[in-house]
C-alpha cells in the first residue's frame, strides 16, 4: 500500500552512494521492514524489498539479494543484485570478507607469520611440508598463492 511504502522509505536515509536502513535490523546489520496483514505479524529484509519494489522481480525464497557494497543495511537499488547461496559465498571469497578467513578457521595449523616464512623459504615442499607438519602439496598451493590468498 502506499502508507506502507511511505513507512519504508521514511526509514532510509539516501547518501551519495549507499541508501543506509535507519530501522530495526537484524543482529548482522541487515535490516528489517515489519509487515502486517489481519492475521499475522512478520518482517522481511529491507534490502529484498527494496530490490523488488525497484524490479518487480520476483523472489523466491532460496533466492539471495547481494550487495555489491558489502554494505548490508544498504538498501540502494543499484547495489544489489539477485543471485544464489554459492555465488554469495564467492562473492564473499572473491572480496575476503570471510569470518574464518586465515588463522580464525577452526582448522587452521598455520599462522600469517608462517606462510610468509613459507612463500620466503628456499627449501623444497616436502622439507618445509615437515617443517611445519603439512601435506607438501599444501605448500605448493600457499606459495602459488591459491591458499591463503589475503596474506
Amino acid at each position: 500500500t502506499p502508507e506502507r511504502m511511505e513507512r519504508f522509505w521514511s526509514k532510509v536515509d539516501k547518501t551519495d552512494s549507499c541508501w543506509n536502513w535507519t530501522g530495526c535490523r537484524h543482529k548482522f546489520g541487515y535490516g528489517r521492514f515489519g509487515v502486517m496483514n489481519k492475521r499475522e505479524r512478520a518482517s522481511a529484509y529491507a534490502h529484498r524489498l527494496s530490490y523488488y519494489f525497484h524490479t518487480q522481480d520476483e523472489i523466491v525464497t532460496e533466492d539471495f539479494i547481494c550487495h555489491r557494497c558489502d554494505n548490508p543495511s544498504c538498501v540502494n537499488p543499484e547495489h544489489l543484485f539477485k543471485g544464489s547461496a554459492a555465488l554469495n559465498s564467492e562473492d564473499m571469497a572473491d572480496k575476503l570478507r570471510s569470518p574464518n578467513l586465515g588463522e580464525k578457521s577452526w582448522n587452521a595449523k598455520l599462522t600469517e607469520n608462517d606462510i610468509k616464512n613459507i612463500r620466503n623459504s628456499t627449501a623444497s615442499a616436502t622439507e618445509t611440508a615437515e617443517q611445519y607438519h603439512v601435506h607438501p602439496a599444501h605448500i605448493r598451493a600457499i606459495r602459488r598463492r591459491d591458499f591463503w590468498k589475503h596474506i
